[in-house]
């Protein structure tokens, strides 16, 4: 048996219940869940709606622990963090008191193995006694992230406001760095959603007999042929776009720059407009690219279905959930190795570096060529089977056989 320790409704809880399917799961630990009592009454109001949606695991109430209380003041916390520094405090605080709150209730749990997450699993870990961890390493070391940044800061200094720099070497982000190490230290095993994560690790110096590679699995639900939408985007004017946060650690200059190189597409960003970027560098973005802001799902899935190309030139992540939906579109995607994705190169997608714009503009040319791009978003609609939530499920109870 295995109990889930979760801050947040992160995949919707798809840990939580895989193991809950093959009742596996002694308990869901976790700040706040719309499955118990009185939030299960209020789940379908407008307000709580869209939050609600994220927070329900669908699970007996019985083996759900949560503490409202503490997600509240989070909450409140996490809105009074104007700052990096103040930011990461906040997240050292909620890993402390969850951790706490958790090791309470483990007092009365039997259970051999805890499944936990990093930056959230440190107290556990330090006092789990003769339970077993089994640490999902969701993203890569902040540490190595960090030093990823402040890289790109450094060669595109232009690209961002002075204080960006100083912000990320912070008192409080050095503490976080070596929290998340000591979480690595208390794991018997590390779960890790991509190559670039497990190899990320490995760099650190953890063991990688203790690494266990199993990427993740996603379902999008879509009313939508899209076999035919596949074809009728031929008829579109073609289409490359980006989605997150527009700012530098997303590679937005890198989009950038190649949408100016390759004036044969429209380029499109989708996503809430970072505060670090200058205003200088924002109006010259706009010069070349149609910027959408944030967009709610239904929007996005507009978006989508007129997008020819999803290219994704972040400079780390653990493993970009966008991408897999992007393959369940059968929308081929250009991405960098960082992006943690399921893509095999010039199979269903392509891997390359950010910067290397000559590159990027071979592959859109080539995708431009009717028979092509069908070729490529076909693969992609096949290698979205293997990211969907069964193929996770299987992978995950699979590599995970010895918990019982």
């Amino acid at each position: 048996m295995v109990s889930v320790c979760q801050i947040g409704g992160r995949m919707q809880y798809a840990v939580a219940r895989i193991f809950d399917s093959q009742q596996l799961l002694s308990k869901l630990y976790t700040d706040l869940c719309f499955d118990k009592f009185p939030f299960s009454l209020i789940k379908e109001s407008s307000f709580f709606s869209k939050y609600g949606s994220t927070r329900k695991v669908n699970i007996d109430p019985r083996n759900i622990e949560h503490f409202p209380l503490l997600a509240y003041q989070y909450y409140k916390n996490r809105h009074h963090a104007n700052t990096v520094g103040l930011e990461y405090q906040n997240y050292m605080w909620m890993e402390n008191r969850f951790g706490n709150k958790v090791l309470n209730q483990l007092k009365h749990d039997g259970v051999e193995y805890l499944y936990t997450f990093n930056t959230a699993s440190r107290t556990i870990g330090k006092f789990k006694g003769d339970k077993k961890i089994i640490l999902e390493q969701c993203s890569l070391p902040f540490g190595q992230y960090r030093q990823a940044i402040i890289n790109e800061f450094e060669k595109f200094s232009g690209w961002c406001k002075p204080e960006a720099i100083h912000s990320y070497l912070n008192e409080s982000v050095e503490q976080f760095i070596l929290h998340e190490r000591d979480e690595w230290v208390n794991a018997e095993y590390i779960i890790v959603p991509s190559e670039a994560v497990k190899d990320s690790l490995i760099a650190e110096g953890v063991s990688q007999a203790k690494i266990i590679l199993i990427p993740y699995g996603i379902n999008f639900s879509t009313d939508i042929d899209l076999g035919e939408q596949i074809d009728r985007k031929q008829l579109l004017p073609f289409t490359v776009s980006t989605v997150g946060y527009l700012e530098l650690r997303k590679g937005i200059h890198h989009f950038l720059n190649v949408a100016k190189a390759y004036p044969s597409a429209q380029f499109r960003a989708i996503g809430k407009q970072g505060n670090l970027i200058p205003d200088d560098k924002l109006s010259e973005l706009k010069k070349y690219v149609e910027l959408t802001g944030h967009l709610d799902r239904l929007s996005l899935s507009k978006e989508f279905q007129r997008t020819h190309v999803l290219l994704f030139l972040t400079i780390g992540e653990g493993s970009a959930t966008v991408v897999y939906e992007a393959l369940s579109l059968g929308i081929p995607v250009i991405t960098t190795k960082e992006a943690g994705s399921i893509i095999e190169h010039e199979v269903n997608g392509f891997i390359i570096e950010p910067d290397d714009v000559a590159l990027i503009i071979y592959y859109l040319e080539k995708l431009k060529d009717p028979d092509y791009y069908h070729y490529i978003s076909m693969n992609a609609l096949a290698r979205s089977q293997y990211g969907n939530f069964a193929a996770y499920k299987n992978r995950l109870l699979e590599k995970l056989n010895f918990v019982h």
